[in-house]
């Protein structure tokens, strides 16, 4: 169980680095003061690593809803399957 805690733990920070870094919708990742700008939208991607619905396809239609229904943004179906496959790859 501590593993398994310390595991959801790393790839949470891990996640949320990319989602500040290569993400970043809004484009705030130039200031430190919003380096946490994201970090609500990860234990989401972190959780579908541990319940098996971690797929590129998952990845990018949540990052998509973020950004149109929570965001009220256009979506960039482009920028979040790159992000989905870093994730992917490096997970």
């Amino acid at each position: 169980m501590l593993d398994d805690k310390k595991d959801y733990k790393q790839r949470l920070k891990y996640v949320e680095q990319i989602l500040f870094n290569d993400w970043d919708p809004i484009g705030v990742n130039m200031g430190f003061e919003a380096f946490d700008e994201y970090d609500s939208y990860a234990p989401r991607i972190v959780s579908m690593w541990f319940d098996g619905s971690f797929t590129e396809e998952t990845i990018v239609e949540y990052l998509l809803d973020v950004e149109t229904k929570r965001m009220g943004l256009s979506g960039d179906e482009e920028n979040a399957r790159k992000v989905a496959k870093k994730l992917i790859d490096t997970m």
